[in-house]
């Protein structure tokens, strides 16, 4: 992507009424964080290290090495105020999953953690989770990051939007020493939409092009996904997402 369009980006951002951003599972260009510093648009900034991890030493220290690259190209940036560690790393847990698992995870996140201090000691480090039964689930994990980020998507795959601020009085009432963030909310997007202004998308030239699912905005993998994402959220699922249940914060 051209670097004009990058900065139109944190523009159209910064337009909008945000003064912070959380960037993608990976480091970013000068450009966006130039645009950033310019326009004073707080950054959360991570390595992609994302959904899982493997327990050789060869993972952890490439995780290591792209940490200590990315601080170090990017520390003088002023926008910059989160190192982002890891993004849901229990989400996709190998089959079968060794009971060791969520733990050498946390062991892996504290490593790259305390690193990421000794790179930049002002710095704060952020890691996001998303499984509601991972919040407490004994590997401390939630607790290495001076900021944990919660993804969370109700209204979307699971309860209602008007749950979610209950929820999170609920949560924090229970850890309220334990600075939160919501790191990901959301809907999905319409993948057939790729020019701004947005031209009409073109129907569908599949076998099933004559069925009104071809035509919906949604794509089959959105469609299908809430129910995926629901089962890996440990949450249940109905046709009616506002119907759908979650367990109560522990």
């Amino acid at each position: 992507m051209p670097e004009s369009l990058q900065r139109a980006d944190i523009r159209r951002i910064k337009a909008d009424g945000f003064d912070f951003v959380r960037l993608a599972h990976y480091p970013q260009s000068e450009a966006v964080l130039e645009e950033c510093d310019r326009l004073g648009v707080v950054v959360w900034e991570e390595i992609p290290l994302v959904n899982r991890i493997d327990p050789a030493p060869e993972f952890a220290a490439n995780a290591r090495t792209m940490l200590v690259e990315m601080i170090r190209q990017h520390r003088a940036h002023p926008c910059v105020i989160f190192w982002g560690l890891a993004n849901e790393v229990l989400l996709l847990k190998p089959d079968p999953c060794s009971p060791s698992y969520a733990a050498s995870a946390a062991r892996l996140v504290r490593g790259l953690h305390a690193l990421a201090r000794a790179e930049d000691p002002t710095g704060l480090t952020a890691a996001a989770r998303c499984r509601f039964d991972e919040l407490d689930d004994g590997s401390g994990l939630q607790d290495v990051p001076d900021v944990l980020g919660l993804n969370l998507y109700f209204g979307w795959y699971y309860r209602t939007l008007e749950e979610l601020g209950p929820w999170l009085d609920q949560f924090h009432a229970r850890h309220p020493d334990r600075p939160l963030l919501i790191s990901e909310y959301g809907a999905d997007s319409d993948e057939r939409v790729h020019a701004r202004p947005r031209a009409r998308p073109a129907p569908s030239t599949s076998a099933s092009s004559t069925s009104s699912a071809s035509t919906k905005p949604r794509s089959r993998r959105s469609r299908r996904g809430r129910g995926w994402w629901a089962a890996r959220c440990g949450t249940s699922s109905t046709s009616d997402r506002g119907a759908a249940t979650t367990p109560s914060p522990t």
